[in-house]
């Protein structure tokens, strides 16, 4: 097991798509909790990141722990 209990996954994708599979899946886990994203605990956008939303595109955000 990688994430420590009260760890917390991050998930940012540009992939609609990937992305509701992604929270959907995670949905049916009941150790995780669904939080709210918050800017500050987020990693540093990637150049791809920044390219993509300078082009006015949508990034995907969702944030979960994993309960102890």
């Amino acid at each position: 097991r990688v994430l420590v209990p009260d760890g917390e996954f991050l998930l940012k994708s540009d992939e609609a798509d990937f992305f509701a599979n992604a929270v959907e899946n995670l949905a049916g886990i009941p150790s995780f909790q669904r939080l709210p994203w918050a800017e500050e605990c987020a990693y540093p956008p990637t150049t791809f990141e920044k390219h993509w939303l300078a082009l006015g595109k949508t990034m995907h955000r969702a944030r979960w722990t994993l309960r102890g």
